[in-house]
């Protein structure tokens, strides 16, 4: 078995670090062979020194002791480790890396965790106990981050330093400064969904900006309203009141966005897109109630397929271009088909994963 080299690990996040069988058997049973490949991986790359931070801090804290199975599997982690190293040194002149591609993770037996449950387990404690993680920007620094994160049935309400607010959706982490200076720019970094209210702040020489980072795209604002959004698929930036910047991680700006406008950029491409939405596509789950007024069937069923995982069908090709108005609640996905079957007389049938709409 061969680990991965650093340059596999170059963009990864905190939650991916958590997920990562190697990086649990060196949290859970750390060895020298272990500790001298993080340690490769972090003089590699210094830039993710936060996130390998915070990983350790999820992962530890989780106390659920660990299986027999994953006792089985960190035994043979370090067995074929120190053996993969031996091996190496004597072949130190024939040295070969295998870098593995972005699309698949490398074989091995520390893929046979069940990373799903240490990935959900490790950001649900951090938030039931209810605890700050700090993390140092800078060794010598005063500035830390504060890092709050959101387990999967959970949402949670932040209020930043300058008084902006964030509504952080499930299975999220928002990280920001401790310590804002007066007249520098606002910067947070997002992984997963949140909301955003942003207060407006001044100094001498004009607006303050309020920055988010994705890793893909940043929204960069001086004072408004908009949803961010972005996973190992695609990220997203819908605006709702005021405007925002898109930029890319360079500072580049590319576009302004007006109300009910979405950037979107898919993982691997380069291209960013700007489309008009219908807003609650993108903020149902922050209100009871969505207010309907000449509504498509395809626009609400792109809301159902995004805020509750569903897959929408149509027996009638007609039905998705059906439109109608009205008050419709949001909080029980039963409760709200079936106040859609009554407003559009339509039949719902909702088998596992997927919602069929056929006509009466």
């Amino acid at each position: 078995m061969q680990t991965p080299s650093a340059s596999y690990y170059k963009n990864w996040t905190a939650l991916d670090f958590a997920e990562d069988g190697l990086f649990l058997a060196w949290v859970k049973r750390p060895t020298p062979a272990l500790d001298a490949h993080w340690e490769a991986v972090r003089q590699a790359l210094p830039d993710l020194a936060d996130e390998i931070m915070l990983a350790r801090q999820l992962v530890a804290t989780v106390a659920a002791p660990l299986t027999d199975r994953e006792e089985a599997d960190i035994r043979a982690i370090h067995a074929e480790i120190e053996a993969t190293l031996n091996l190496q040194a004597l072949r130190k002149h024939r040295r070969s890396k295998v870098t593995p591609s972005a699309s698949a993770r490398p074989t091995g037996v520390w893929y046979n965790f069940n990373v799903a449950r240490w990935a959900v387990a490790a950001a649900a404690v951090v938030v039931l106990a209810a605890s700050w993680i700090y993390l140092a920007l800078d060794q010598g620094t005063d500035d830390r981050l504060k890092v709050v994160a959101t387990q999967v049935s959970e949402r949670n309400k932040v209020v930043l330093p300058d008084g902006s607010r964030v509504i952080l959706n499930k299975q999220s982490i928002l990280r920001y400064g401790n310590n804002w200076a007066s007249g520098q720019p606002r910067e947070v970094w997002l992984e997963g969904e949140a909301y955003f209210e942003v207060a407006k702040q001044t100094s001498s020489s004009g607006v303050v900006k309020f920055i988010v980072h994705t890793g893909d795209l940043e929204a960069v604002v001086k004072g408004t309203r908009f949803m961010v959004h972005t996973d190992k698929s695609r990220t997203e930036i819908m605006l709702k009141e005021g405007k925002v910047d898109v930029a890319m991680p360079s500072g580049k700006t590319l576009f302004t966005l007006r109300p009910n406008e979405v950037a979107i950029k898919e993982k691997g491409s380069e291209k960013v897109t700007r489309q008009i939405v219908w807003a609650p596509i993108y903020t149902s789950w922050l209100e009871p109630r969505v207010e309907l007024d000449n509504t498509s069937l395809a626009q609400l069923s792109e809301m159902i397929e995004r805020g509750y995982g569903k897959r929408v069908l149509f027996a009638d090709p007609s039905l998705p271009s059906k439109r109608f108005g009205g008050s419709l609640s949001t909080g029980d996905l039963k409760t709200m088909l079936s106040a859609i079957s009554k407003i559009t007389s339509t039949r719902v049938t909702e088998r596992g994963d997927t919602i069929l709409f056929t006509n009466l």
